[in-house]
């Protein structure tokens, strides 16, 4: 039987630790950047895209982006389902309420 091929786009090691983790029955390949991202689409051929929201554009690149648009016109294009995963906002603690 075919093991499906996971690509995760994360740029943070703790989330990229944790979808290996969690996807160990599975093929997986981690990306941390949007120009890695569309290498291995072409190399790794993956049957799932996981991907953060919020990326780096290239290893060069310190700066993040919303790359949801481009990332989901890439794997419609190649008819790759793909999933994007956002954590929760920190919560902010209000000047109101500091004691």
């Amino acid at each position: 039987m075919k093991k499906e091929k996971i690509l995760v786009v994360e740029d943070d090691f703790a989330n990229a630790v944790s979808a290996l983790q969690a996807f160990s029955k599975y093929k997986v390949k981690i990306v941390d950047n949007y120009e890695s991202f569309l290498e291995q689409l072409e190399k790794f051929k993956p049957d799932v895209v996981l991907s953060d929201a919020e990326i780096k554009v290239s290893k060069e690149s310190r700066k993040k982006k919303d790359c949801r648009d481009e990332i989901a016109e890439e794997c419609e294009k190649r008819n790759i389902l793909y999933v994007f995963v956002t954590g929760a906002p920190k919560k902010r603690r209000s000047s109101q309420n500091r004691s």
